[in-house]
C-alpha cells in the first residue's frame, strides 16, 4: 500500500494499468460519434478495475482521493495529466480519454504503415534498378556490338576496294 494518494496517483504499475485497459477497449470509441451500451460496459469496468487499484494501493476510499486530487496544490495538472482519474467520476471524460487514445494508436498503426510501405517500395525500386540498369547496359553493349561489326565490314570493303583500286592503277 502506498502512504499517500500521489504515490498513487505517480504510481507506474497503476499507470500501466490504466495505459493497457485504455489501449484494449479504445477501439470502440470514435470522437462525435453516439455513444451505445458497449461504451457503458467499458466504463463500468474502468471504474471497477480503477476501484480496485486505489482501494489496493492506498486503502483510500475513492471519496477521498477525489478531494485530494481535486484540492491538492501540486495538482493544478489535474484536468490534463490526471483524466484517466478524473474519468472515474466522469463519463463525458472517460469517452474523450477513450477517443483521444484511440486516435492517437490509430495514428501510430498509420505511420507505422506508412514506414513499412515506403521500406518496401526502396526495396523494390533498389531490386528493378539493378535489373532496368542490366537491360540498358545490355542494349548499348549490342548497339556498340554492332557498330563495331559495322564499322569492321565497312573496314574490310574498304580494303577490298582500296586493294581493287591499287590493283587497277598498278595494271595500268
Amino acid at each position: 500500500m502506498t502512504s499517500e494518494p500521489s504515490d498513487f496517483l505517480n504510481d507506474p504499475i497503476v499507470a500501466a494499468h490504466v495505459e493497457s485497459f485504455t489501449d484494449v477497449h479504445c477501439s470502440i470509441f470514435v470522437p462525435d460519434g453516439p455513444v451505445c451500451s458497449d461504451h457503458t460496459e467499458v466504463y463500468s469496468s474502468y471504474q471497477l478495475m480503477l476501484r480496485k487499484l486505489i482501494d489496493e494501493f492506498t486503502g483510500f476510499d475513492e471519496n477521498s482521493l477525489e478531494d485530494f486530487v481535486c484540492h491538492h496544490p501540486r495538482l493544478e495538472s489535474y484536468e490534463t495529466e490526471y483524466t484517466w482519474l478524473q474519468s472515474l467520476w466522469n463519463f463525458d471524460v472517460f469517452y474523450r480519454m477513450m477517443c483521444r487514445r484511440n486516435v492517437e494508436l490509430e495514428r501510430i498503426a498509420f505511420n507505422l504503415l506508412e514506414k513499412h510501405m515506403s521500406f518496401h517500395a526502396r526495396k523494390q525500386a533498389s531490386l528493378i534498378q539493378p535489373l532496368a540498369t542490366d537491360a540498358i547496359s545490355d542494349t548499348v553493349v549490342e548497339e556498340q556490338q554492332h557498330e563495331v561489326d559495322v564499322t569492321e565490314h565497312a573496314s574490310s570493303s574498304q580494303r577490298s576496294q582500296l586493294g581493287a583500286v591499287s590493283f587497277l592503277l598498278i595494271s595500268e
